[in-house]
């Protein structure tokens, strides 16, 4: 890896991405204040981990931590870290941007110019102004690079609080209730059945759906308002085209959820309604279930496999 020139992390946690620089032999982080850095998290130890700077790169070292320090999903005691490792701690995960590129392109040029170094003075400037240009593209790739990194966490950090939002949840405990109501109500035999007993059936009824209207609406609506904020974001990282391109399948995944949401709640709407619904809310929401175990385990996949 050659000499240390630095790292970048770029941390998504409760309270948003943040970048830290990594600069020091040993940088520390934990819950504790005499850290480094802060990580104010019950899942994250006093003293949990450390960055160490070492003779083959970049390592991260678990202190003994209680939930211990994940590297591309995988548990790890001690490791030396790669350019775009993802790194999580506690609620904590972010990507590392090690600083070696340029040094390696910059030493490149210096060699390069020891070698072709002629007896002439023009040479020896023209060698300059073109190290000179190749160190400038260089800079902007390098700040190209690092302002994707930066968008794409936020797009990350966007589409995981996109996917904690279950449309379906609200009304998963009303649900079978719901369903045992139609039922009797629908086996009750109404020469067997007084009215009043009927008219209490059609009110349980009534009441359940109305309930579960009443919440998966309130969901939906906190889902849409999340997935403008992911649109925005998404709208700032797809500007680099790798991360366009990443991108491009995951859109289609946000609507599928979307739509088996907005079906769940126009099912319950039905339900709700004093007439016969002809909407079935318990498929409905099993099919809502289906559409957001599946959207959410897709879309994890897919923002686990972009490298920037």
């Amino acid at each position: 890896m050659g000499t240390f020139s630095g790292a970048t992390l770029v941390l998504n946690g409760p309270e948003g991405p943040f970048r830290y620089d990594i600069s020091q032999p040993r940088t520390s982080l934990g819950r504790g204040d005499d850290n480094d850095l802060v990580l104010p998290d019950a899942a994250v130890s006093s003293r949990h981990c450390e960055f160490l700077v070492q003779t083959n790169g970049l390592a991260v070292q678990d202190l003994g931590s209680s939930n211990g320090v994940y590297v591309n999903g995988r548990r790890v005691q001690s490791q030396v870290l790669r350019d775009g490792d993802v790194v999580r701690i506690g609620q904590y995960e972010g990507r590392i941007s090690l600083g070696a590129e340029l040094l390696r392109v910059t030493s490149s040029i210096r060699i390069n110019r020891q070698k072709r170094a002629g007896p002439t003075v023009v040479v020896g400037a023209v060698v300059v102004v073109v190290a000179g240009v190749a160190a400038s593209v260089v800079l902007r790739v390098m700040a190209a690079r690092e302002s994707a990194r930066d968008a794409f966490a936020a797009y990350e950090s966007s589409a995981r609080a996109f996917l904690e939002v279950d449309p379906c949840l609200p009304s998963a405990d009303v649900t079978p209730r719901y369903a045992a109501a139609a039922h009797a109500l629908q086996e009750a035999d109404p020469a067997k059945v007084d009215a009043a007993a009927l008219e209490s059936l059609k009110a349980e009824r009534l009441r359940l759906a109305e309930e579960a209207r009443s919440r998966t609406a309130e969901e939906v609506t906190r889902q849409s308002g999340l997935l403008l904020t992911l649109k925005s974001a998404g709208e700032k990282a797809s500007r680099s085209v790798e991360v366009a391109t990443a991108l491009s399948g995951l859109e289609a995944l946000y609507e599928r959820r979307t739509a088996s949401a907005r079906a769940l709640a126009k099912a319950w709407e039905s339900a709700a309604s004093e007439t016969a619904p002809n909407a079935d809310p318990v498929a409905a929401h099993q099919a809502c279930r289906t559409a957001h175990d599946e959207t959410r385990e897709a879309v994890l996949i897919g923002l686990a496999g972009v490298a920037l």
